[in-house]
């Protein structure tokens, strides 16, 4: 796939996430890997028929689908290799790409090599009091203690936490270690403590 024909924005979105475009032999599926082109692969996107211009081409999205509350996600040991194709197909490969990062949850995959690493470290960010608090709902799924409240909407947060926020849709922790807590572009830094 010619990155040159994506978007910036999309672009942007890829990079952050430390994710890449790959490609399967004998297809023309464009797959959204983790790392690198053969790395894991949390979604895909597929040449389909346009539906309103005869010559056209729209794209359907398909990606890695686990329920919120599957236990083996939130384990460590990872869940299944489920995927959701979308029926209705997207105009363009940018908002088929993005439909594919709003959908598709990989933070077991990550999770698992990070365990083997055996490091533990502890970041922190401030956020708002709101904000924390959801966060802590968000990964009270998370077997042992992974968020703490520090105050005024200060949290610390550990590596395992991290880690599986790197691989969800939404809240979501980018390469360059922000926070993002909801859909638009406002983001808190976490600082990795020493």
């Amino acid at each position: 796939m010619d990155l040159n024909r994506l978007e910036t924005y999309t672009k942007d979105d890829l990079r952050q996430r430390n994710l890449v475009l790959g490609s399967q032999p004998g297809t023309t599926d464009v797959l959204v890997c983790v790392g690198k082109p053969d790395g894991f692969i949390i979604g895909w996107v597929t040449p389909a028929p346009h539906p309103f211009r005869r010559r056209g081409t729209a794209w359907l999205h398909t990606a890695r689908h686990v329920p919120w509350n599957d236990e083996r996600y939130w384990s460590g040991q990872g869940a299944g290799l489920e995927y959701e194709q979308s029926p209705m197909p997207e105009l363009t490969i940018d908002g088929a790409i993005g439909e594919v990062l709003r959908h598709a949850r990989y933070g077991d995959i990550l999770v698992k090599l990070q365990l083997r690493s055996g490091e533990e470290e502890t970041y922190t960010a401030t956020t708002y009091a709101e904000g924390a608090e959801w966060l802590a709902g968000v990964l009270s799924h998370l077997p042992g203690e992974h968020i703490i409240h520090l105050g005024g909407g200060r949290i610390r947060i550990s590596n395992i936490a991290v880690t599986y926020l790197r691989g969800q849709p939404m809240p979501y922790v980018d390469a360059s270690n922000r926070l993002y807590l909801e859909s638009g572009r406002v983001s808190y830094q976490l600082t990795r403590e020493q």
